[in-house]
């Protein structure tokens, strides 16, 4: 069963930041590239049973708002078996980062490190406004809405609490570059929230 757009939870990227499964400390990241880093972690794989000669049928049927793309030339899709499964996959990759279109009152970077971080961030948070767009204007039921925003607000108030809890134990050990992280972070949170 293909789990609808209001039933995913969107927000899950910001707990892997927190748990570090994406910045790990420490925060070196000059040999990635963010459009690397971009793809990766936002690389989506849609498993469907179906024929081979369906893969472009399929492919053109995918609604990418869902996936957090403004536009058919953001995504490349990919297909491959998933031999395990018995299944074939469409694989969509990121093939651009999004700059931050809303005016949010952010500090400027000091590091590269810490622009990179932002870069990343800015290009998350315009992916997740896509998803949200996408729920409300193509989910029927107003109860569907809902149910996307409960959940996904109720999980973000859960990692604001631990991105809290890591800027008190930043500021006790006095590293002021992960203050900035956690901060970012916090922002962009508000802002959702």
């Amino acid at each position: 069963m293909i789990e609808k757009s209001y039933q995913r939870t969107d927000v899950a990227i910001f707990k892997d930041i927190i748990n570090h499964k994406i910045f790990k400390e420490p925060g070196n990241h000059s040999n990635i590239s963010i459009n690397k880093l971009i793809k990766h972690f936002h690389k989506t794989e849609i498993r469907y049973s179906s024929f081979y000669n369906d893969i472009k049928l399929v492919a053109s049927e995918i609604e990418i708002a869902e996936f957090g793309y403004k536009n058919k030339s953001d995504v490349k899709i990919e297909h491959s078996p998933d031999i395990f499964k018995n299944k074939k996959k469409l694989i969509l990759t990121p093939t651009c980062s999004y700059k931050l279109e809303d005016k949010i009152s952010i500090p400027k970077p000091s590091t590269n490190e810490n622009k990179f971080y932002l870069n990343f961030m800015s290009d998350t948070y315009e992916r997740l406004k896509v998803k949200a767009e996408n729920v409300i204007n193509n989910t029927g039921k107003e109860k569907h809405i809902e149910l996307y925003a409960k959940k996904n607000i109720q999980i973000l108030k859960s990692i604001f609490y631990d991105s809290k809890c890591k800027i008190q134990r930043i500021c006790m050990r006095n590293k002021w570059n992960d203050l900035y992280k956690y901060y970012i972070l916090n922002t962009f949170i508000e802002v959702i929230i």
